[in-house]
């Protein structure tokens, strides 16, 4: 039997702690189904088409399967509204922007909940129009929270530039060493942003070829074709997960999984 070594188990450990997760075990799923998306269409591209049709069929299960993580979730954001209103530490610029964001995350994820339900037959409706209509709320929230990371990350380098100028008054160690602890803080969550935005850029370019908003369609005539969705969406899925992954902790071990389902 293989020995694994502490690299090995740390990283096994991250896997764990990923997957365990809702939102980790959507995320992969959506690694499968954007993946799975870019190679079928590289595959019928270069005429082989049964493994072409066997993408095809992963991305068609994949893109159903994350239906199933989101539903209910829409009643999640609801109750977050609240506490959005409530904030008194941020601008009235960011609150709309994150109400704007939740708000269109709501309504993307109620479509997607009742096309779901839709295709298992539990309710009808025109399935054509709830895909335009939360696309098109999908680009929106998108649109939102581009615009409040940007903000996020100008209100980032603002503080560690107010922090650099204290630093280089300071005289005593003590003061020294924790304004150089925050401004390593706010340097880390500046990183976290700009991951955040690339994120949120290639949902935007995948948001804005969906048959509510069809930008590139208007502007070059024709959609951004699965060839290029696939690896932005996989890129995307794989900036969340980077966002995510626990940090290397001393003497990690594997725990078993308590789970129950």
């Amino acid at each position: 039997m293989r020995c694994y070594e502490p690299e090995d188990r740390a990283f096994w450990n991250a896997i764990i702690s990923v997957a365990s997760t809702l939102e980790g075990r959507d995320k992969l799923t959506k690694l499968l189904q954007y993946g799975s998306r870019a190679l079928s269409w590289y595959c019928f591209a270069s005429h082989t088409n049964k493994m072409g049709m066997g993408f095809s069929n992963l991305y068609k299960a994949t893109q159903q399967a994350r239906k199933v993580f989101r539903l209910g979730k829409s009643a999640l954001l609801y109750a977050k509204l609240g506490t959005i209103l409530e904030k008194k530490d941020t601008s009235q610029y960011e609150r709309n922007l994150e109400l704007i964001q939740q708000c269109g995350m709501m309504g993307f994820l109620a479509y997607d909940n009742i096309i779901f339900l839709s295709k298992a037959n539990v309710v009808k409706l025109d399935e054509g129009k709830a895909v335009r209509q939360g696309g098109l709320l999908w680009f929106i929230a998108n649109v939102a929270a581009f615009l409040r990371t940007v903000n996020l990350i100008k209100l980032n380098i603002d503080e560690e530039n107010a922090n650099r100028e204290r630093l280089s008054f300071l005289s005593n160690a003590d003061q020294t060493e924790v304004s150089q602890a925050q401004l390593d803080a706010l340097l880390q969550t500046r990183s976290k942003n700009l991951v955040s935005l690339l994120k949120i850029t290639c949902d935007l370019v995948v948001s804005s070829n969906t048959s509510g908003v069809r930008i590139p369609e208007r502007v070059m005539g024709t959609k951004l074709h699965d060839g290029i969705i696939g690896p932005v969406g996989c890129l995307s899925a794989i900036l969340f997960l980077y966002n995510m992954w626990p940090k290397p902790q001393a003497n990690l071990m594997l725990k078993p999984d308590d789970s129950t389902a």
